[in-house]
């Protein structure tokens, strides 16, 4: 994957801090400001975290299907103040 993207001139960033089992306030501050990011990881990292960014609580996140897509968008990075605008399941 990272060969495709780096092809595409797309900078890629591997962060230790955004692993599965990584604290959920630990990841959310390893992800940029602002712009558009992907994150990929794996579950429990990416339920808690949007949780945390949703709703303010990690333990209320969706709970993701192998390949499931969500999107966030928000003002600013920071609990509770993302809104779901996708989700995608193949």
């Amino acid at each position: 994957m990272q060969a495709g993207m780096a092809a595409m001139d797309i900078p890629i960033t591997c962060c230790d801090q955004l692993t599965p089992d990584a604290p959920v306030h630990a990841a959310l501050g390893a992800i940029p400001d602002s712009g558009c990011w992907l994150l990929v990881s794996h579950m429990p990292l990416v339920s808690r975290l949007t949780g945390l960014l949703v709703q303010e609580a990690p333990d209320q996140g969706a709970i993701f299907s192998t390949a499931m897509v969500v999107g966030l968008e928000m003002p600013v990075v920071a609990p509770g103040l993302a809104t779901q605008s996708i989700s995608y399941l193949p």
